[in-house]
Order: C-alpha cells, then sequence, then structure tokens
C-alpha cells in the first residue's frame, strides 16, 4: 500500500508549499500529491484553488495574476507557492509525484513538463497524473505514456467503465464512499484503488478500516499515521 502526502504533509506544514513536501519525504512517504492552475502568463504553481483567497495572504484568481505577482504571497510561515519546477527539482529520485490537474486545457502543458524531466534522466514511473477530468486524462496520454489515475467523488466501483475506457492505472475516491465490494470490484478489472481521508473525523479508524480492505494507496495529511 502506498503512503502518500496529500498537498504533502499538509497536516503539519503549509499545503502544496516546499515546507510541506520536504516534511512528507523526511516522513517517508511513497508519494506526493499536489495541484496545479496555471498564472496569466502561463506558468504552472502549486495550489489547490482557483484563487489565493484560502492558503495565502493574498486574495484573487490564480488565473488573473502573474507568476510574479503569486510569488509575493505568504501561503504560511513565509512559505512561497511555488512552481511545478520547484516541486519536481525537490522531489524526483526521492518520492513518486503525483500531479492533479485541476485547470480544464492545462495536461498538454503538465505533460511537456514532465516530458523534459524524462529527457533529463527521470523516469515514468517516477511520475502520475491524476484528474477528475476524463478528457484531461485522455489529452495526457496523447502527450506521454504516464500512469494516470481518475479521481471520483462517488464509490470507485461507479468509476470502472470510464476507467478502462481512458486505459487509466486506478481510481481515486474519498475513503467513505469507499467498501471492501467496490475494491474487489475494481481489482477484478485490473485497476487500483486509491483513497483520500484528509476530511474524515477520525482518520485513524478510517485508514484501519481502508488497509483491512485492501486499498492500493492512502492519501493522508498526516502521512506518518499510515
Amino acid at each position: 500500500m502506498l503512503k502518500i502526502g496529500h498537498r504533502g504533509a499538509s497536516g503539519y506544514e503549509p499545503e502544496n508549499t516546499l515546507r510541506s513536501f520536504k516534511k512528507a519525504i523526511d516522513l517517508g512517504v511513497d508519494m506526493i500529491e499536489l495541484d496545479v492552475h496555471r498564472t496569466r502568463d502561463g506558468r504552472i504553481v502549486v495550489i489547490h484553488d482557483e484563487t489565493v483567497d484560502r492558503t495565502t495572504n493574498g486574495s484573487g484568481d490564480i488565473a488573473h495574476m502573474t507568476l510574479a505577482e503569486v510569488k509575493e504571497l505568504d501561503a504560511g510561515k513565509g512559505e512561497m507557492v511555488p512552481t511545478l519546477d520547484e516541486v519536481l527539482d525537490l522531489a524526483i529520485g526521492k518520492v513518486i509525484v503525483d500531479i492533479e490537474i485541476k485547470d480544464e486545457g492545462l495536461a498538454e502543458s503538465v505533460a511537456e513538463a514532465v516530458k523534459k524531466r524524462l529527457e533529463g534522466g527521470a523516469k515514468p514511473e517516477d511520475f502520475v497524473i491524476s484528474s477528475f477530468s476524463e478528457n484531461e486524462l485522455e489529452t495526457v496520454a496523447a502527450h506521454a505514456n504516464l500512469r494516470r489515475i481518475l479521481l471520483t467523488r462517488r464509490a470507485p466501483q461507479h468509476a470502472v467503465a470510464a476507467a478502462l475506457d481512458l486505459g487509466v492505472w486506478g481510481i481515486g475516491a474519498p475513503s467513505e464512499s469507499t467498501h471492501g465490494e467496490s475494491v474487489d470490484d475494481v481489482h477484478r478489472n485490473g485497476l487500483k484503488v486509491f483513497v483520500w481521508t484528509a476530511h474524515e473525523s477520525d482518520e485513524a479508524e478510517a485508514i484501519r478500516r481502508c488497509r483491512d480492505i485492501g486499498v492500493d494507496g492512502i492519501f493522508s495529511n498526516f502521512p506518518d499515521r499510515l
């Protein structure tokens, strides 16, 4: 079972910052998960929301801001919002990097960023691309042969047909929607199951249950608990 740092070790450090990813790596994760958006001047930055309001001391839509404007903000404990390249510089060769594509139309840019790393000596297994968007996952596949995860907010068995059509590696789903029968169904179709527990009221119990039903990986804000 893969231990996955959700936005790094975001239970300990400001989410999606270099500080958070360093903490996750220090805690021995197998994979870090991050979210990407594109700035007005076409740079890929690592941040979850479409706006900077929740996670920084600023306000505004990322799509309407330049990279320089985003970099002026405090993302917590003096950290800046990192670019995708900055996170890849930190993580490649240490852990798998799961890049979740948030914006429609960003897949090609993400795939090209990864391809540059592959040309520089990184391995395809160093990367995973995930998204709720089937279109984005299709675009990634058209540009690079990378492992992909189809995300769903429903029980994972409901995404099997779409996942098989897309040829993805696995399905990501909320832990509260994932049960033993659904995991077995996904596994019978040759796919993996990854769950997130970040919003569980009792994460320890959620982790125990997910281990018991045989999921292939867990995303956690506190990856040392996995």
